[in-house]
């Protein structure tokens, strides 16, 4: 939808289009600062997350899934580009600028096809898409949330599962966590994006060090590595450049909280750490000689009314020890009247 409302916006009649030397007439130098332009390249690195997405999926790939996976990826970097592009040579060729009540791609649609159904149409496909990529976090940081607690760096509730077969735990911090940020910044996306620009360009600055660490310490078992080691190495550069870019010139506007909670949870996980390995050495066993005495056992078994299976149940506490309390709560006045043994 966004490549054919870009092939139509590039080739529909508008009188106050620009003309082609409009589009590759170079700015004036002193009406554009350098802060701009770092505004406008951590703005625009927002729009080009996503293909993360195709990585983390290698497995659910059929065979190859290596060679899918960078057909995938080329596909999704040509798309993904194109629409950028297109995108932003329409919104100058209409005069379309961003503002606080209408989205640009709405504002281009309404302008090369009318508000008819693909107006509509857009918007909705927009929202659908909109929705499954904030769903999912709820997918993916539940499971790095057990996987870090199985590694004991954050709580082992975080590793229990619901009925549902889900790690619940993490689902519902994530779900408070959004919900805090929702209200702190008014569910205003265009304040909330730095985070979000912020965190993305951090881990992947984090994964490309992390690939060219790799590739450096297998460089004499594994063929290619040097290749490897530089890309990770410059991609890791652009990363963290972006990552410098959007902390600086959006720190005002939001991205201080980052700057603040990145060494809160550092601090956090260390102290999760720090617990569970104190509590290792408490609990382990020094003196491997040690004779274990047995104690006793008091079986308690609870008891809604005498019935044979109450008997059975009651012969089996007895078979485990004779001290056996046979205990019946009372959830009413009625119940209890009724309890005459």
């Amino acid at each position: 939808m966004i490549l054919g409302m870009v092939a139509v916006g590039l080739f529909k009649f508008h009188a106050g289009a620009p003309s082609v030397h409009d589009y590759l007439r170079p700015p004036v130098a002193s009406s554009i600062g350098v802060l701009i332009l770092l505004r406008a390249f951590s703005s625009g690195s927002s729009a080009l997350t996503g293909v993360e997405a195709v990585s983390n999926g290698v497995p659910l790939f059929k065979e190859s899934a290596t060679g899918r996976a960078r057909t995938a990826l080329a596909l999704l970097g040509l798309f993904l580009g194109s629409m950028f592009i297109g995108t932003s040579v329409i919104a100058y060729r209409y005069g379309v600028v961003p503002n606080a009540h209408v989205t640009v791609l709405q504002q281009l649609a309404s302008a090369v096809f009318g508000k008819g159904i693909f107006f509509y149409l857009l918007s909705l496909v927009t929202m659908a898409i909109l929705a499954i990529a904030a769903n999912t976090s709820f997918a993916g940081f539940p499971q790095l949330a057990s996987i870090m607690a199985h590694d004991q760096w954050m709580p082992r509730m975080f590793m229990a599962r619901g009925d549902r077969w889900v790690y619940q735990n993490g689902i519902i911090a994530l779900g408070a966590v959004a919900i805090l940020l929702i209200v702190l910044f008014g569910g205003d996306t265009s304040r909330l994006i730095p985070l979000y620009a912020i965190g993305v360009y951090m881990s992947f600055t984090i994964a490309m060090l992390s690939l060219a660490k790799k590739h450096w310490a297998a460089r004499k078992s594994e063929r290619g590595h040097g290749f490897i080691i530089v890309i990770g190495a410059v991609g890791a550069m652009l990363t963290a450049t972006v990552v410098v870019i959007s902390t600086v010139t959006k720190f005002v506007e939001g991205a201080w909280i980052v700057v603040l909670a990145i060494p809160l949870l550092i601090w956090f996980f260390h102290r999760v750490h720090h617990h569970y390995q104190e509590a290792a050495e408490v609990l382990r066993i020094s003196d491997q000689a040690m004779k274990l005495e047995p104690h006793g056992l008091l079986v308690v078994v609870p008891i809604r009314s005498i019935n044979r299976m109450a008997q059975a149940t009651l012969a089996y506490a007895l078979s485990m020890s004779p001290e056996v309390i046979a205990l019946n709560v009372a959830f009413t006045k009625e119940e209890e009247a009724a309890t005459w043994w």
